[in-house]
């Protein structure tokens, strides 16, 4: 099954977060991106594919916590200002280098996620928002377990599998310095159409009623013709910018170099009760820049 073609009438990033960068701010920031790896996610991506504009949504940053110092140093000398939670220690140096394990991060913000090492939030007047999430392992595995209840961190030794449950599909757009990743397009673009287990949760709850609000509906993924319906879920290996997922390079195009990310790899399968998993394990070596997935 290979994704069709789907024509953005503005795949233009500077026009995207036009809200947040000036033009050369934008340009700054795509190659910051390629220099750390950092991914666009959330209401943001979306607003991308659907060339739409949601007035109440921040901007969700993705990155490996050991590239945050980068990020966090060129936001500052871009005039954002980092405003701590409550449970962080005030300054932003202190904040980067308090312990992982001091955090609980199935209690930050809308992110239930154990994927997440920390949320840090920056605030400049007429900007959106930003919220900047670092990862434990890699940012593009945050991608692949948003808001999952069932998503158990554990650490692994190199290509130790691990399973996760896949919740939501809508949420799993993200973009490069270079592209723009729909891993789900029938699902997502197409169909409207996510999977969500019954939720008990407010802020779950909450981030399911968003979606709602902008035309997604949810069904149970333990729903044998939900699943079978939807061909973005056969069971099939799956890659970064592989067939199956709606890529779009972005305008205008820059020299930068090519989307490390597309090294991920994962499974899609089912488990004895007809629940649809990805299988991974995690994959980190001191002679790569990043972390990965891979199956």
């Amino acid at each position: 099954m290979s994704a069709p073609a789907f024509n953005i009438p503005s795949p233009n990033i500077t026009q995207l977060l036009v809200h947040d960068f000036s033009a050369k701010e934008c340009t700054q920031f795509r190659w910051l991106q390629s220099e750390t790896g950092m991914l666009i996610s959330g209401s943001t991506a979306i607003e991308f594919f659907k060339s739409a504009r949601y007035p109440d949504s921040d901007l969700d940053l993705f990155v490996q916590h050991e590239y945050a110092y980068a990020v966090i140093d060129w936001l500052q000398k871009s005039g954002y200002a980092f405003e701590p939670r409550a449970s962080q220690i005030k300054n932003i140096a202190g904040a980067l280098a308090q312990s992982l394990e001091e955090e609980n991060p199935m209690s930050l913000l809308d992110y239930h996620n154990e994927c997440i090492a920390n949320i840090y939030m920056f605030f400049r007047e007429h900007s959106r928002p930003i919220h900047l999430i670092t990862s434990r392992h890699s940012a593009f595995e945050i991608i692949l377990c948003f808001h999952s209840s069932e998503c158990p961190f554990k650490l692994l030794t190199f290509n130790t599998p691990l399973t996760k449950h896949w919740v939501k599909a809508c949420v799993m757009n993200f973009i490069t310095h270079n592209n723009a990743y729909s891993l789900f397009l029938h699902a997502t673009f197409v169909q409207y159409r996510s999977l969500s287990k019954p939720l008990s949760d407010e802020v779950e709850i909450a981030a399911k009623c968003k979606y709602e609000l902008r035309g997604w509906t949810f069904e149970d993924p333990k729903d044998e013709y939900a699943v079978q319906s939807v061909p973005d879920l056969a069971d099939c290996p799956r890659s970064v910018g592989d067939e199956r997922m709606w890529t779009v390079a972005l305008e205008p195009g820059l020299d930068l170099q090519r989307d490390d990310i597309t090294d991920n790899t994962w499974y899609h399968t089912r488990t004895d009760s007809n629940e649809l998993e990805m299988q991974y394990g995690r994959y980190n070596s001191s002679l790569l820049r990043y972390k990965y997935v891979r199956y």
